[in-house]
């Protein structure tokens, strides 16, 4: 049983009369649960400006649990609440307050004092924390994205689907790879809180309206990546995913560290990535299925970059954390005749003409992609990017799918790299590497490919480096490399000398 703080009491204030009409407070506002009969397997807190949340998981009824450390909002102050905005914007845009700032949150607070009985208005950083939070964030969804949820609780993905066809809410759901599965959580939502979350979107211009249907963008402020579709493509009501993206470059050690690749497995990917397979460029496809974490290949693929040659990240949604990235490009979707779209095919040109060496994208989507991609890799650019496919066979009749002509194929087979990821409940790993020899060979049956002095020494390199948590920071990985790329023999003996 892990420690936890007894929420305060609820506000024991009136602020209404029996017969009055009930007010409507979002579900998103608050999140109140009674933590005293609840058997938290563990629990962290969390803080949004002065609000502190509880994150745990009940082991009794296997649900995440979410109960924010306040007292009631006082519907009195609801009632008051535009008013009370208003002024706030007014004064905000005098005196040049940002609103995703802590004076703009104590600006809120300032001015719900003033609406408050002199004994709730101790509360008012508190209460104007939760309206922030509301307006600006998630709601009551914010604890679950945050670091402390997702470093260590394990939680990956927080889901608002239709749970329930005959009521007018749907219970948040959320998958963790610590407690392997999706679960339940205390919060419903219904579609009028979905609109607070389409609208704090709509703040950082990610929009999804009856005229777009959906949309699926990175929340840079929350590191997210959003999927929302609305009515009248999702029924009967609007549908959101919210995926945590790597918050924090991961470096090759930490990957190696984490049993999602063995030494000689990415010492082969680092090696070919820079060098290229018999010296020619490579093209590296990582396959499998949807989560099995190909884009965090990807990611981990790149950090082995010369942190003096640049790195082109092309993009559909912004995912991938490479810190050698010297030019980051993002689609844009047109919303109006007015603004043409800028599709991934056309980036990865772009990317081109500014003359650098590799290339990654997050996915491959359509023909234009690919074909784009493959004309990159015929002029000698090293490529990274994913596609599902659960083979290196199933992944060549994808590529024929989008009118990859025979030639070209068979051109690219002598320079594809194909990894193929795989996932078990907690856990996301490289399965196999493939190599084209004639046909399909696995890395396990090429030991030549493995066993090169040049692999040989990456390969220990990683071992060494992975039991030694200074080199999972992305810094003193990058000062590794630049070392590497002078001397690889005495930054090997620099490594085994610091273990």
């Amino acid at each position: 049983m892990c420690w936890i703080d007894k929420a305060p009491p609820a506000s024991t204030s009136v602020f209404w009369k029996r017969d009055e009409q009930a007010v409507y407070i979002p579900a998103l506002l608050q999140s109140t649960y009674d933590l005293g009969f609840a058997s938290l397997e563990k629990a962290v807190k969390t803080k949004y400006y002065y609000l502190e949340s509880v994150v745990g998981f009940d082991k009794a009824v296997k649900m995440f649990i979410v109960a924010d450390l306040m007292p009631r909002f006082p519907k009195l102050l609801w009632l008051k609440l535009d008013a009370i905005l208003s002024d706030v914007r007014e004064h905000a845009v005098a005196h040049g307050i940002r609103p995703y700032t802590q004076d703009y949150v104590d600006l809120i607070a300032s001015q719900m004092r003033r609406a408050l009985p002199r004994g709730e208005r101790e509360h008012a950083e508190v209460y104007a924390s939760a309206v922030h939070r509301l307006l600006y964030g998630y709601g009551v969804l914010t604890p679950l994205i945050s670091n402390e949820a997702h470093f260590e609780l394990g939680v990956t993905d927080v889901l608002v689907q239709i749970t329930s066809s005959a009521d007018e809410e749907d219970i948040v759901e959320v998958e963790s790879w610590i407690y392997k599965g999706r679960f339940p959580t205390n919060l419903k939502l219904s579609e009028r809180d979905r609109d607070y979350i389409r609208s704090s979107l709509s703040r950082r211009g990610i929009s999804a309206s009856r005229y777009t249907g959906w949309t699926s963008q990175v929340d840079q402020r929350f590191r997210v990546r959003v999927t929302v579709a609305v009515q009248p493509i999702s029924q009967p009501r609007t549908s959101l995913a919210l995926r945590i993206v790597s918050r924090s470059a991961l470096t090759p050690p930490r990957y190696v560290a984490l049993g999602s690749a063995r030494p000689e497995q990415l010492a082969f990917l680092w090696h070919v990535w820079v060098y290229g397979l018999d010296e020619r460029p490579p093209v590296v496809m990582v396959i499998g299925k949807p989560g099995a974490g190909k884009t965090t290949l990807v990611d981990v693929v790149t950090a082995t970059t010369p942190p003096d040659e640049p790195l082109a990240v092309v993009e559909s949604v912004s995912e991938i954390n490479a810190p050698q990235a010297r030019v980051r490009l993002a689609e844009r979707f047109s919303l109006s005749t007015d603004i043409p779209e800028v599709r991934m095919a056309q980036l990865i040109r772009i990317a081109l003409r500014m003359s650098v060496p590799y290339i990654s994208t997050n996915e491959v989507l359509g023909p234009e992609d690919a074909q784009a991609l493959f004309l990159a890799a015929t002029i000698g650019t090293r490529v990274a990017t994913t596609i599902h496919a659960s083979s290196p066979d199933d992944l060549v009749a994808r590529l024929k799918s989008m009118s990859i002509s025979e030639d070209t194929i068979e051109y690219l087979k002598e320079r594809m790299i194909v990894v193929l990821m795989d996932k078990v409940p907690g856990h996301r790993y490289v399965k196999e590497i493939y190599v084209y020899r004639g046909g399909w060979t696995p890395l396990s049956e090429a030991p030549d490919l493995v066993e090169r002095p040049e692999v040989a020494v990456k390969a220990k390199i990683l071992h060494v480096l992975s039991r030694n948590p200074a080199y999972y920071d992305a810094d003193e990985w990058m000062s590794f490399l630049r070392r590497f790329y002078e001397d690889p023999q005495t930054a090997l003996s620099y490594a085994v000398a610091g273990e």
